[in-house]
């Protein structure tokens, strides 16, 4: 049985302070830096192989993302992750609250997220408000759980999460990871925003999906450069 403060005792990096953000969820205060990290613990084998993943993709995208893994501990009987602790608060609950947001400034970042983990090569495949800390006007992704290299197979996981109200839909979710499944999100989150209902993808509304996503676009009044790669992604999706 894993016990937090047994196990701080052990770590000389850190306090014996802990707050408890959730179930398996806690503050570790750093003493070096006396920042605070987020330690996650996870014991059934589902959960600590994705764990295990989470831990895996922050190192693989450490160069272009917020969130860098310090600590990742396994055994038979569970698997531990240490990594920066966003002191923001969840796309979904700045929804769940019904508060103003400056909608072009977060989706404009989110978007640059995007990209640049595209551009290491990687695909999120799990992106939903959850997933998303917003600080300052400023995105931020988490749990890359899900997360795996460009045109690879997901055959190669051994659990699979993610959320079906987000992800791309039959038939047109392909069998590789691919960077469309994260756009699709995205431009789900583009309408949720604005309307606070979304307009999904499938076979009996193709036109009106691409031409609601384009007005949608367009209300943003992004940057021409930006609304132009937005454009773009959204032709890629069929």
């Amino acid at each position: 049985m894993f016990e937090i403060t047994d196990w701080l005792k052990h770590q000389t990096a850190y306090g014996q302070q802990v707050i408890v953000l959730g179930k398996n969820v806690f503050l570790i205060q750093e003493i070096k830096s006396a920042n605070w990290h987020k330690l996650k613990i996870a014991f059934d084998e589902s959960d600590k192989y994705l764990l295990s993943q989470e831990a895996l993709w922050l190192r693989r995208s450490a160069q272009s993302q917020s969130v860098k893994c310090y600590l990742s501990q396994t055994n038979s009987d569970f698997h531990l992750l240490v990594m920066d602790y966003l002191d923001g608060e969840s796309l979904s609950d700045f929804l769940k609250g019904n508060r103003q947001l400056d909608m072009r400034s977060i989706m404009s970042s989110l978007c640059n997220k995007l990209n640049q983990l595209h551009e290491q090569g990687i695909v999120h495949n799990d992106i939903k408000p959850s997933n998303i800390i917003v600080m300052e006007n400023e995105s931020h992704l988490i749990d890359l759980a899900s997360a795996g290299w460009i045109n690879h197979n997901y055959s190669s996981k051994r659990f699979k999460s993610y959320t079906p109200a987000f992800i791309l839909p039959e038939p047109y979710l392909p069998e590789m990871y691919m960077t469309k499944v994260d756009w699709y999100a995205y431009f789900l989150i583009l309408d949720l925003l604005k309307s606070g209902t979304v307009l999904s993808l499938n076979e009996s509304n193709q036109r009106a999906f691409f031409e609601h996503q384009q007005v949608l676009i367009r209300s943003y009044l992004f940057e021409r450069k930006l609304e132009v790669f937005l454009f773009k992604q959204l032709n890629s999706i069929v």
